[in-house]
């Protein structure tokens, strides 16, 4: 059993019947993957959000060619998805060394173009971490493809800039919020 606040979003925490299938290290965390019965699934938890365990001696039959290695191949992080979707980012010459030097996802094309920028192409389950590491880079970073993706983008940086105005009104008029 493992109680945890398990995501971002929640604040109480949910207590889980888990069956532990590997663990895995990413961006200076460490993750459990398990078995979640009561969500009929394999779900992440990170370990820092873990509140209490308690060790039972129950067994569990592992799902029948489960491989940790195989079910994070389409995973850009620790989000795992069902879905199969190729995604098109064009970094700008600032941006395209960095993105260059780094080996990001294994299915990753990485292509120059003639004005220095560059294109990357990822076969991924889902857009969650590929959306926050496109974000990062700013106006440095232009989403192609998918449609989807690029309007929630779009939809954060709209979110962004209205927080953004509606704080610098609230400074001219020495407000604070």
């Amino acid at each position: 059993m493992l109680e945890t606040t398990d995501s971002l979003q929640t604040t109480e925490p949910t207590t889980y019947d888990i069956y532990p299938l590997g663990m895995i290290h990413h961006r200076g965390s460490l993750y459990l993957v398990g078995w979640a019965p009561r969500r009929d699934r394999v779900q992440h938890w990170k370990i820092d959000r873990i509140e209490e365990v308690e060790v039972t001696q129950l067994q569990f039959q592992r799902p029948e060619g489960f491989d940790l290695r195989r079910h994070l191949a389409k995973s850009f992080g620790t989000f795992h998805g069902e879905g199969d979707v190729c995604v098109k980012v064009r970094f700008s010459p600032a941006a395209a060394r960095y993105v260059a030097e780094g080996r990001w996802h294994e299915s990753q094309k990485l292509t120059r173009e003639k004005d220095g920028s560059l294109l990357a192409e990822f076969r991924l389950s889902t857009t969650e971490d590929v959306k926050r590491w496109i974000l990062s880079f700013g106006k440095e970073a232009e989403v192609l493809e998918p449609a989807e993706l690029r309007a929630e983008i779009v939809g954060e940086l709209d979110a962004l800039r209205e927080l953004y105005a509606a704080r610098g009104a609230a400074s001219a008029k020495g407000e604070e919020r």
